[in-house]
């Protein structure tokens, strides 16, 4: 059941972003990685265990680093890919979790769930990095834009 709603949430995120025009923002895919990496460590707050929040925090660092890093490319294909790579490597990383890390408040269904919602949105970037095309943003320009005061 858990890997059925995974695919269900998975695909659900996807038609949400085309649903509010960001289905082919490099943005709303960085914020969904920053937001499933950010999950574990919801659950080491719930824990409350100062130890295994510490841990948690570090890891999605590494996830948070690869979303924002994943904004600041100037290839469109680049970014997308960036950010893929974190989704479907947190996929991995939900499978192996539970060896890394002893959180507790960490439901026994997530694990799978997450894995599959990770990867569907994943392979769902992937895609977008090969249709979409080789779009290189000007020198000072990102993925994300401020505004034109002009």
């Amino acid at each position: 059941m858990a890997i059925l709603a995974g695919v269900l949430f998975g695909f659900g995120i996807v038609g949400l972003g085309y649903l509010t025009r960001q289905g082919r923002a490099i943005p709303f895919y960085s914020t969904v990685l920053i937001v499933i990496a950010l999950v574990y460590v919801l659950f080491a707050v719930m824990a409350g265990d100062v130890g295994v929040m510490r841990l948690e925090i570090a890891i999605a660092a590494g996830f948070i680093g690869m979303a924002v890093t994943g904004t600041r490319l100037p290839s469109r294909r680049w970014a997308f890919g960036l950010i893929a790579a974190g989704l479907v490597l947190h996929g991995g990383f939900d499978l192996v979790h539970d060896a890394l890390v002893s959180n507790p408040a960490v439901p026994e269904w997530w694990h799978p769930f997450c894995a599959v919602v990770d990867v569907v949105v994943g392979i769902w970037t992937i895609v977008l990095a090969i249709q979409l095309p080789q779009r290189t943003f000007p020198p000072g320009e990102h993925a994300i834009q401020r505004p034109s005061t002009k």
